[in-house]
């Protein structure tokens, strides 16, 4: 990994300038305090010192530019002979802007994904990028707009969108950001949905593309099959799929243990239009590439999958079973006798129901022995967990009595 060091005082680019690269080498700039806050992160969730035999950057941050700039080339001198695919904490790859394979990538939160859009168009006329700052467009493609600049008379006008419906392959995987292209186009390739005032007009022949290309994809939309899984009974999804285990479950906590070994995790939210970007990819019947999402955003898949239990129909822990575990723990029992008692009641449940609790309590207990990386204990996990699985059967009068209970029982499991 080759790295040029910018130093925030007289740093002449910023690292999202077109013209921050220098001989294939791309500028990073960082603050002082923010390499310190990178070399903690550094050594809680990849590296020992005693093995990086990296200098601790904290006690170093007063030191004169000249000197602290000599501290940073060996540094990354250093790192640059330890890194490669083992790292995978998503705080480390944001702060030096790359994916665990080496390729460049923006934090979701900090590219024009999230930039709302003013406007929808369909591209009436292809164009191919002649930088990677445009974007590739086809006929009967949807775009979002999110920048309209104003009209020259002297100049082709460009307006900026993302590709938000498309009728190709992405070519290249690494430069599309979590599923969508952002960039620069001619504006007279597209015709804004819904708007009768069109900048140039078209002929009889290109009128009618836009309208064959809506009717298309309306048509695409009606018949493509869907079956949503949110908010679907688990012992349903069984029966349709013949898994014992949701996919979506499978999926997110093999991403979690993989990429979410990181402070917060399950406690800390991630960015809502992620979380419905993925529940809509999971409700169509497609499987998103989580791991590769989790480079970006691993706080979005450990909320979408507390998200998928708290809408469940039934809860993990069912309707049926509630009464009865609460009945269980408040026994006056040695926890020896309780546990086999709990045990019991789990195992009397649905077989959809006993097999996914078991493996999510297999899950959240693998992320209890990482609670020195995660900050999130036992006691953490049941706090932000216990809501999503246990639910009081509901009563006529709306009297939830055992409400707080939940907590106490999950603990104990």
């Amino acid at each position: 990994m080759a790295m040029e060091i910018v130093e925030e005082s007289d740093a002449p680019l910023s690292p999202k300038s077109p013209f921050a690269r220098r001989n294939g080498r791309r500028l990073v700039e960082r603050s002082r305090e923010d390499w310190a806050v990178f070399d903690r992160q550094l050594h809680r969730c990849v590296f020992e010192r005693r093995h990086s035999r990296l200098d601790e950057l904290f006690p170093l941050i007063h030191l004169e530019p000249a000197k602290f700039k000599e501290v940073l080339v060996n540094y990354t001198e250093r790192l640059s002979e330890l890194t490669g695919s083992i790292i995978t904490c998503y705080p480390v790859l944001k702060f030096l802007e790359i994916d665990s394979r080496g390729g460049h990538f923006e934090p979701a939160e900090e590219t024009s994904i999230n930039v709302p859009a003013i406007a929808a168009a369909v591209v009436t006329k292809d164009f191919e990028p002649t930088d990677n700052s445009q974007l590739r467009l086809r006929v009967g493609d949807i775009v979002s707009i999110t920048e309209m600049s104003t009209a020259n008379p002297n100049e082709e006008t460009f307006w900026k969108a993302k590709l938000t419906i498309s009728n190709q392959k992405i070519v290249d995987p690494q430069n599309a950001r979590l599923g969508f292209e952002v960039g620069y186009f001619p504006r007279d390739c597209v015709m804004l949905i819904d708007d009768k005032r069109v900048p140039n007009p078209l002929n009889n022949e290109q009128k009618a593309i836009p309208r064959n290309a809506r009717r298309y994809m309306t048509t695409m939309f009606r018949n493509r099959r869907r079956e949503p899984i949110f908010g679907l009974e688990l012992t349903e999804l069984f029966m349709r799929t013949g898994r014992k285990v949701p996919v979506i479950v499978e999926r997110c906590c093999a991403a979690i243990e993989d990429q979410g070994i990181v402070t917060g995790i399950y406690r800390q939210c991630g960015i809502q239009s992620n979380i419905q970007r993925l529940r809509a990819k999971f409700d169509s019947g497609a499987e998103p590439d989580l791991h590769e999402f989790g480079q970006r955003d691993i706080y979005s898949v450990s909320s979408l999958l507390k998200q998928y239990f708290r809408q469940l129909p039934n809860p993990l822990f069912t309707y049926q079973a509630y009464p009865k575990l609460i009945e269980a723990f408040e026994k006056d029992e040695s926890v020896t006798e309780k546990t086999e008692s709990l045990r019991f009641l789990l195992e009397s449940m649905p077989e959809a129901h006993y097999k996914t609790a078991k493996f999510l309590m297999e899950h959240l207990s693998r992320l209890c022995k990482s609670r020195a990386l995660t900050d999130m204990t036992s006691k953490n996990l049941a706090i932000v967990w216990s809501p999503n699985l246990f639910r009081p059967p509901p009563t006529l009068n709306g009297a939830d009595a055992h409400l707080l209970s939940g907590l106490n029982v999950h603990t104990a499991i």
